[in-house]
Formats: structure tokens, C-alpha cells, sequence
């Protein structure tokens, strides 16, 4: 809960210090695990201070049935990111909105682009 009002209050920021000029990008793809959609789940998109991308803004997506889509203002810039992604079982309650946590919670170095679309297939644990 406190990781989405993070996100949220991050989202908020953002939009009011830059409006819809700063160079955010529409993202949309898929996300599966071991081949199968990922039911509900988030998907983030952190600057990769490791390749250079230091003045680039975070994006975010809700996945549900294996699909992500960013809002208008929601989505990154074009670089070098990390996609972070969350799986939650659906089962909302008021305290965990988009159900709770499955564990998984993998990170993905991407580089993005907004005329190709990022489809993400997480491999099963070994």
C-alpha cells in the first residue's frame, strides 16, 4: 500500500513539474510468467542510472490479463530503464488494492522506444 501511494504521490509530482511536454512516451505490451499472462500485476519503469540515463522521469502500468498500457503522462521517456514488475493474486481488499503480493518481483533492463511495442517473458524460477 505504501509502495503505490509512493508511486501515486511520485505520479502527481511529476505531472504538476512538467505537464505533458516533457517527453513521456505511450508504452503497451504484454507480460507473461513461464508463458502464461500475468493476471494483475504493475509494471515500473525506473531510469537506469547505470547506463546513463540520470535525468529521464519514472513510468508505471497496471498489467491485468497479461497486458500493460501507460496513461497519458504516466508513461517514461525514451532511454535506458529498468522494468520493475509485480505479480498480486486479485483478491482487492480496502488495504491491498490491487490484492497481495505474489513474490514476484523481477527487474529487467530495457531500453525503450515508443514505436516498438515491450513484451516481456518472465522465465520460471529454477
Amino acid at each position: 500500500m505504501i509502495r503505490l501511494l509512493t508511486l501515486l504521490l511520485l505520479a502527481i509530482v511529476s505531472f504538476g513539474c512538467r505537464g505533458s511536454s516533457d517527453g513521456r512516451i505511450p508504452l503497451a505490451g504484454t507480460v507473461t510468467y513461464n508463458g502464461k499472462p500475468i493476471t494483475f500485476g504493475t509494471i515500473m519503469f525506473d531510469p537506469d542510472i547505470s547506463r546513463g540515463n540520470t535525468d529521464s522521469v519514472q513510468g508505471s502500468a497496471d498489467i491485468v490479463d497479461g497486458k500493460y498500457k501507460t496513461l497519458n503522462n504516466f508513461g517514461p521517456q525514451k532511454g535506458a530503464y529498468i522494468a520493475r514488475v509485480n505479480e498480486f493474486d486479485g483478491n482487492i481488499t480496502p488495504e491491498f488494492p490491487q490484492g497481495n503480493s505474489m513474490c514476484l518481483d523481477v527487474r529487467i533492463p530495457v531500453v525503450l522506444d515508443p514505436d516498438t511495442p515491450l513484451n516481456i517473458d518472465l522465465p520460471a524460477a529454477k
